[in-house]
This record gives structure tokens, C-alpha cells and sequence, in this order.
């Protein structure tokens, strides 16, 4: 009995990667806090994104199971739809509604000996939020800091099997406030995060429900040339506390991962944007450890 449970111990911690995917790794950073002259209206964000790695971690960091990682490929793409009040209805604040449809183009598992498998592509869980955003703190003609709050969950509508290792869809919904901020050294010099808390419910299909965690982009760019925004900017996530699993905490599946990479923001005007970033990841714990590419637009009507 001592020998069964230990092996049923030793799997229920090897199987972990147990956070959301439709978190924003890395989605938003540059200006993240809003524009300097926020609209009303809608706003209309198309995402396209490719994830690459032949890393899968352990607690400690080291390979998964001990052997080599299989290759994981994956490509998705969001639709992001944005409507901004006109008039300030809380605390000086524009009230906004964001709403967020994921589907996976592909994704692709090599064959290996840790049983990673792939549900292929489909479409994901929607993503839904309410937002505030205030208008920028102007000093001496200039501004100086801007920000929003939001509040936004996640609900399980997109493809799931509880067979799968990778699924386009989570299988559980899961809660998300975020503060998103940015603070202009000068008018072309700026930092901005984006600080997410993330509480998951249980999926009922496994039993096993994620540990809290906290998710933070970072960037600082410059206005290099008119209009070109060059950034440093990342993304760090830690789980803070243990999974459970049918209600039993389970300790060795926190979940960690930080990235770096450059970024890019290309406005012309002030009705339409472009970003790139790229992202080289390090420091993973019960995590892939890869590199993430991201482009997306924004047009507002």
C-alpha cells in the first residue's frame, strides 16, 4: 500500500502545469496603462501568436521526468473586441467592456515517453472583463501616469478532453483582476506593468483545481523615432500556493515562469497601432521553457 501510494504521489507531481493558458503571457506591455489620448468607442484587437519548445521542467528545474523533453509547437489567435464610454462614470473613470475569443490554429507534440499529448486545434474559452480606465495625469504639459483597473473571468466553452495534455480549452474558469499602469519619465520614455492576480475553480472533469498565482508584464520603451516605440519587456508568473487535487494540497506543482525579449509599438495615428514582441523564456518551474513571438493590431472606430 506504502509502494502504490508513493507512485500515485510521484505522478500527481510530474503531471502538473496547472494554470490557465489563456492568461496574458506577454499579449500587452508596451503603454500598457492606455493611450495618451484615450476615445470612446470601439476598439477592435486582432492577435496572432507562435510558441516554440523543446523544454519541459520539473519542480526543480530540471527536465521533466529526467529524459529528454518532446518538441511543442503551437499557434493561436485572438479576437479582442473593446468598447470605452464616453462620459466618466466611477471615481473619474471611462467604464469599458473587453471581450476576448481564443482558438488554437494548431499544436503539435513529438512522440515521447511522458505521455504530453496534444487535442490539436479548436476554439478556446472566452475571456470577458469590465474595465475603468482614467484619463493621464498631465504635469508641466506632459503626461505622466496613466492607468486601469479591471476586473475579468474566464468560462469553459472551448474544446476540452481531460485525456489530452494540451487542450485548446482550460476546462475551468477562473477569475483575473489586473492593474495595468504606465509612467512617462519623459513624453518618449516610459515604464508600464500590467499586475494580474489569477484564482481558479476546480475542473470538475480531473479534480484537480490550480494554486493562486500572480502574473506580471513589465516593458520600458522609448519613442526612438516619431511614432516607433522599442522596448525591453517580459513576463513573470508565480504560483504561490498548492494545487489540489480532490481537494488535497499537492506540493511540487507551483507553476514559474520569467521571460525577456525586445518589443515594438508602431502608431501612426491615433486610431491604429501595431505591436511585436518576442519573448525568450528562463528560470521555469513545472512549466514549458521556450520562446514566444505576438503581433497584434488595434483600430478603433
Amino acid at each position: 500500500m506504502k509502494k502504490i501510494f508513493i507512485l500515485f504521489f510521484m505522478y500527481l507531481t510530474l503531471i502538473a502545469y496547472d494554470q490557465p493558458d489563456t492568461l496574458n503571457f506577454g499579449y500587452t506591455n508596451i503603454l500598457e496603462g492606455g493611450p495618451i489620448h484615450p476615445s470612446s468607442g470601439w476598439y477592435i484587437r486582432p492577435y496572432i501568436a507562435e510558441y516554440y519548445t523543446k523544454t519541459f521542467t520539473n519542480p526543480a528545474g530540471g527536465l521533466l521526468g529526467g529524459v529528454p523533453s518532446p518538441t511543442f509547437n503551437i499557434a493561436w489567435g485572438i479576437i479582442e473586441v473593446i468598447y470605452q464610454a464616453k462620459k466618466s462614470y466611477f471615481w473619474n473613470a471611462r467604464l469599458g467592456i473587453d471581450i476576448e475569443l481564443f482558438f488554437d490554429l494548431y499544436s503539435k507534440v513529438s512522440k515521447n515517453n511522458l505521455g504530453i499529448t496534444s487535442n490539436g486545434a479548436g476554439f478556446s474559452d472566452p475571456y470577458i472583463g469590465i474595465y475603468l480606465q482614467w484619463d493621464p495625469v498631465i504635469w508641466h504639459d506632459r503626461p505622466l501616469f496613466v492607468h486601469r483597473f479591471e476586473f475579468a473571468a474566464s468560462f469553459p466553452a472551448g474544446k476540452y478532453n481531460k485525456n489530452f495534455f494540451f487542450n485548446p480549452g482550460n476546462g475551468f474558469y477562473y477569475i483575473n483582476p489586473n492593474w495595468s499602469a504606465t509612467f512617462y519619465f519623459t513624453r518618449h520614455w516610459a515604464a508600464s506593468c500590467n499586475l494580474n492576480y489569477v484564482w481558479s475553480a476546480k475542473n470538475k472533469k480531473t479534480g484537480v483545481q490550480a494554486g493562486q498565482a500572480i502574473l506580471i508584464n513589465y516593458s520600458m520603451e522609448a519613442e526612438f523615432i516619431k511614432n516607433l516605440w522599442l522596448a525591453v519587456n517580459g513576463y513573470y508568473l508565480n504560483q504561490y500556493t498548492d494545487t489540489k487535487v480532490d481537494g488535497f494540497s499537492v506540493p511540487g506543482r507551483r507553476d514559474r515562469i520569467f521571460s525577456i525579449g525586445p518589443g515594438m509599438l508602431y502608431r501612426p495615428n491615433l486610431n491604429f497601432s501595431a505591436f511585436a514582441y518576442v519573448y525568450f523564456e528562463s528560470k521555469s518551474r513545472n512549466f514549458t521553457q521556450g520562446i514566444s513571438t505576438i503581433i497584434s493590431l488595434v483600430k478603433h472606430f
